[in-house]
């Protein structure tokens, strides 16, 4: 990420999720260790209500989900709902969802593998590409939420909630 800062400095970070009972202790390992690699400074902010996450989407110019592992990854389905850009992680299931998708939603998916540095590289040349492309990147994700709207991925789950409630006729 200090690629990010290097060539896009005034780069506002917020990072949402942290638990309440750890926040003071992580923001306390975090500011300790800042000076022993090169840091890129974030706001923590602990898990928030939902409104609390909305308005985080409205605020973004990206949302990041670079979970090395993640069985689903609601965060990235809301940032697509929001039509915010999004940089999702290739190790979660929201990962797998797109690609059956459409492969239009191929661009929103990176490569996050084991070694920290290759993910780093990866990540912040996406995140670079997005910040400095803004209004195309916009565009491309608002194209994106309609083809997800328009598919109506959910219509099957539907149909089978309704069957299995026999309420359908």
């Amino acid at each position: 990420m200090g690629k990010v800062m290097k060539e896009l400095p005034h780069t506002k970070w917020r990072l949402r999720g942290f638990r309440r009972d750890d926040f003071q202790a992580s923001r306390s390992i975090i500011e300790a260790n800042t000076g022993r690699f090169q840091f890129v400074p974030f706001t923590p902010l602990e898990y928030g209500t939902q409104e609390e996450l909305c308005e985080d989407m409205r605020k973004a110019d990206v949302v990041l989900m670079p979970s090395r592992a993640e069985p689903f990854g609601l965060v990235g389905l809301e940032a697509i709902a929001a039509g915010v850009p999004v940089v999702i992680s290739n190790k979660s299931g929201l990962a797998k969802f797109l690609t059956k998708q459409d492969p239009e939603f191929d661009r929103t998916i990176v490569e996050i593998d084991d070694d920290d540095e290759e993910a780093a590289k990866t990540l912040s040349k996406r995140i670079i590409k997005i910040l400095t492309d803004g209004p195309r990147e916009f565009k491309a994700a608002q194209n994106l939420k309609k083809k997800l709207l328009d598919s109506e991925y959910w219509a099957e789950s539907h149909s089978k909630l309704l069957q299995t409630f026999g309420l359908e006729g």
